[in-house]
C-alpha cells in the first residue's frame, strides 16, 4: 500500500524533470536559431537613408501604444550598389514629407526587408519557446494525471458494480 503511494510520485518527479529539461532545450533552441538567423540577415541586409516623398496613408496602430498612429509614406532611398529605389516606408506620426529615414534593404536587390533580429529579439522569442514549452508541459502533465486517476478509480468500481449485477441476478434467480 505504501510502496503504491510512492509509485505516483516516481513519476510526477520524472514528468517534472523532462519538463525542466524540455523547456530548457526549446529555449536555448529558439534563442540560438533566433541569434544565427539575425546575424546571416545582418549580413545580407543594409541600413540606408530614404527621404520621405508623398503620405499615402495614416494607420492607428493602437491606441494605448506610445505612438498609437503611424504614417505610410511613398519613399526613395539609394541601393548600396548605388540605383534608385522607391517603396513604402512607415514611419512615426510625428515624421514630415522631405525628412529622411533609416530603412533596411537588401545589400543585393536593394529591396525593403525587415530590420534583422537583435540579441533582445532572440532573448524575447526564446522566453516565449520556455513559456509556451512549460505550460504545455503541465498540460500534459495534468491531463494525464486525471485520465490515469479517473482509470483508477473507475477500474475497481466497475468490476464491483458487474459482479453485484450478475450477483444480483443470481440471488433473484434462486430465492425470489
Amino acid at each position: 500500500m505504501i510502496a503504491g503511494l510512492f509509485l505516483p510520485l516516481r513519476w510526477l518527479r520524472l514528468a517534472v524533470c523532462a519538463t525542466l529539461v524540455i523547456t530548457f532545450v526549446a529555449g536555448r533552441v529558439t534563442y540560438t536559431a533566433t541569434a544565427e538567423q539575425g546575424e546571416r540577415d545582418a549580413l545580407e541586409r543594409v541600413l540606408v537613408q530614404a527621404e520621405l516623398i508623398k503620405q499615402t496613408r495614416v494607420l492607428v496602430v493602437s491606441r494605448r501604444a506610445p505612438v498609437p498612429v503611424v504614417r505610410v509614406f511613398h519613399a526613395q532611398w539609394t541601393a548600396p550598389d548605388g540605383t534608385e529605389h522607391s517603396g513604402q516606408v512607415t514611419v512615426p506620426s510625428s515624421a514630415e514629407i522631405g525628412t529622411r529615414h533609416d530603412v533596411w534593404v537588401d545589400r543585393h536587390s536593394g529591396a525593403l526587408v525587415a530590420a534583422p533580429a537583435t540579441h533582445q529579439d532572440a532573448i524575447a522569442r526564446a522566453s516565449s519557446a520556455v513559456v509556451l514549452s512549460l505550460l504545455g508541459c503541465t498540460l500534459i502533465i495534468v491531463v494525464a494525471g486525471r485520465v490515469t486517476q479517473t482509470w483508477i478509480s473507475r477500474d475497481p468500481a466497475h468490476s464491483i458494480d458487474v459482479e453485484w449485477r450478475l450477483l444480483a441476478a443470481e440471488w433473484r434467480r434462486r430465492y425470489l
